[in-house]
């Protein structure tokens, strides 16, 4: 993802005198960067939204503008012509379905807008809700201020008007963006991860912001420093967290291995069946950093214990998951008497075949 998003930047500020190189290169850094992670096309669409914007505000001519739509239009499509050439078919078929462009299919996309907008607003808690105010107050007293200065352009009311809307319309296209692509997805990914156009619309607001504070005092852009530092914050305490769920689940598999590889009757199950429980109280370790900004365990998006996928890396082959949640549960709920009583999970063994159930972790108590 990181090296994705290095791509489509490089992308929109790469310059050539060559018109060939202007529209290869970038086009191919759009190839790399959807190859790499592909709702990163949602970053370049997003920071040519910001470029167009940028260029109105500094009296670029209609020449200009129009130059710029043309040579960022076609690198995109050099970009998805290479894309569609080299990675398309190498995609899993099955995560290409779209939503159906019918009723149902809106309602869809609005449900999965409806769910985004619950966990972003997860990230205004606390000091950052007043501290999101400051840059929305602060960014729209710099698009009056883009406004002012657009109709100041020395050309026909017509084309003022265009550039206002086109401009008016760069919000919307930077909040569908956010998401993007993965909202149509017939399989639609709740995970932070398909968040990546946010950064966009940070850096649209900041750039507003910029407007409205050095039209006042070139040194007081420097206030931007100070969501910014917001936003470090985050990735820091993310990354806190983070060490705390590897240490966790280190320790989940060690233990598991070690129940399983000590007891000769699992060890030599032919086949031994793993319920996986999901809930937000396994990482205990981490509860006062999820009190304080509760998007990390959002961003985070790890609410399960173990899973069989991770076993055969300490050599544990004969787990596997239970695809539908229904003999090990039952095991669970009649009574045998487990193999292995741990704190998180029971095993039990009927004949060849072993059940591994996991325990509701308790609740997490605030501090």
């Amino acid at each position: 993802m990181a090296l994705s998003l290095v791509a489509v930047i490089y992308a929109i500020t790469f310059r050539a005198k060559s018109a060939v190189l202007q529209v290869v290169l970038p086009g191919l850094l759009i190839a790399v960067g959807v190859g790499l992670y592909q709702l990163s096309i949602n970053v370049f669409l997003g920071l040519c939204c910001v470029e167009l914007v940028r260029a109105v505000n500094e009296q670029a001519s209609w020449e200009s503008l129009r130059s710029l739509v043309k040579w960022k239009f076609s690198q995109l499509i050099v970009g998805g012509v290479i894309y569609y050439l080299v990675a398309y078919p190498f995609i899993i078929q099955e995560r290409l379905p779209l939503l159906e462009w019918s009723v149902n299919g809106l309602i869809q996309v609005e449900t999965n807008i409806g769910f985004l907008e619950s966990k972003i607003a997860l990230l205004f808690h606390g000091g950052n809700f007043w501290l999101l105010w400051a840059v929305l107050l602060c960014a729209g007293a710099g698009a009056v201020r883009f406004g002012l200065n657009l109709f100041k352009r020395k050309e026909s009311a017509l084309k003022k008007i265009t550039l206002s809307l086109v401009c008016l319309l760069t919000l919307p296209a930077l909040l569908l963006l956010v998401s993007g692509a993965a909202l149509i997805f017939r399989d639609f990914n709740e995970g932070a991860r398909t968040l990546m156009g946010f950064a966009v619309l940070l850096v649209f607001l900041f750039y507003l912001s910029h407007l409205l504070l050095e039209a006042i005092h070139p040194r007081l852009s420097v206030l931007l420093a100070v969501p910014l530092l917001s936003m470090l914050s985050l990735s820091y305490a993310y990354g806190r967290v983070l060490n705390v769920q590897k240490e966790f689940a280190t320790s989940a598999l060690f233990s598991l291995e070690h129940d399983i590889a000590s007891n000769p009757r699992l060890r030599e199950a032919k086949r031994i069946y793993m319920s996986v429980t999901y809930s937000d109280h396994w990482l205990s370790g981490a509860t006062g950093s999820f009190e304080l900004k509760p998007v990390l365990a959002y961003i985070l998006n790890v609410d399960f214990f173990m899973l069989s996928e991770n076993l055969p890396r300490v050599g544990i082959t004969n787990v596997v998951t239970e695809k539908e949640r229904r003999n090990a549960t039952r095991v669970g709920y009649r009574g045998y008497p487990p193999v292995v009583d741990s704190k998180f999970y029971n095993i039990y063994l009927l004949g060849d075949y072993g059940f591994i159930v996991m325990k509701e972790p308790p609740r997490i108590e605030k501090r």
